[in-house]
């Protein structure tokens, strides 16, 4: 407590009440001995009477500062006990607040603790999408390396039989090369198309415009749109916005080699003499002549 605060408790103390019958102790004891008619006999109560007299002040003094001594001993202690349980509130409620402040930092630390644990999580959750996109895609490159494969094993099939006296040699092999290469050019287009779709958790394939965002990441990059024997020749995309659930539907085109890309990622090399692409329910459709 301040000393302020302990001068104005000191201040409304009770004032000294004097004693009862102090009054009247003090009368009876300055009254005059009656005088006696022997100056012998009268000399030592005259002698006592003045030294008590002359005392009397003094011990009415002495009372006084005796009762203000008590009283003011009274008023200490009673400003002690104050002090004392003014000192244990303040004790009580510093400890109070510390305790509050320790739970809400427990519950701040649990809060940050449970927070980085949720941004962990989604950590792991887009490594996993990221690593099942990853293996979809080398599933996707080891079908592709097979196609090529069998594409390599059929031009040599092919080259191992003589062309005929009127065909050049070279010609129909530089002919069948780029209809290879321009398969290869629609099988990029369409893995493509379909990671665009699973990066937009779509289910469609997008139009030529989008899909030039996603083919610099591909083996051919932005050739892929041209067939290899005009590389000005555009491919067609027959079918923007077609969903992947419709597998059989001509996705994109090359008007030179006729070779059809479907949404299921495969490319055909179609005949025009027994296979026709039509349209059908609104989408591009292979349909062999006769059905």
């Amino acid at each position: 407590m301040k000393s302020d605060h302990i001068e104005k408790t000191l201040r409304k103390a009770p004032p000294v009440r004097t004693p009862a019958g102090l009054l009247d102790e003090l009368h009876a004891a300055i009254r005059l001995p009656h005088t006696v008619s022997s100056a012998t006999s009268c000399e030592p109560r005259t002698r006592n009477s003045f030294n008590l007299r002359r005392w009397l002040p003094a011990l009415g003094f002495a009372l006084w500062f005796l009762g203000c001594v008590v009283v003011f001993g009274i008023q200490t202690g009673e400003f002690v006990k104050l002090r004392e349980r003014q000192h244990a509130r303040e004790l009580a409620h510093a400890t109070a607040v510390q305790r509050a402040l320790a739970a809400d930092s427990v519950r701040a630390a649990t809060a940050a603790e449970l927070e980085q644990l949720k941004k962990d999580l989604a950590d792991v959750q887009r490594l996993r999408a990221e690593i099942s996109q990853l293996r979809a895609d080398a599933q996707e490159l080891a079908v592709l390396r097979g196609q090529n494969q069998q594409l390599r094993e059929d031009l040599k099939t092919q080259t191992a039989v003589p062309p005929k006296p009127e065909e050049d040699f070279f010609a129909v092999v530089q002919g069948r090369k780029m209809k290879i290469r321009c398969v290869n050019h629609l099988k990029q287009l369409g893995l493509a198309a379909r990671i665009w779709a699973k990066d937009t958790k779509s289910d469609v394939l997008p139009d030529l415009t989008i899909l030039k965002a996603y083919l610099p990441n591909t083996q051919f990059g932005e050739k892929a749109l041209t067939c290899p024997e005009d590389e000005t020749m555009v491919y067609e995309i027959l079918s923007p916005g077609v969903s992947e659930g419709l597998p059989d539907t001509v996705y994109s085109r090359c008007p030179i080699h006729n070779t059809c890309g479907l949404t299921d990622g495969s490319v055909q090399m179609v005949d025009p003499k027994s296979v026709q692409v039509v349209k059908r329910d609104g989408w591009w459709v292979l349909r062999r002549i006769g059905e």
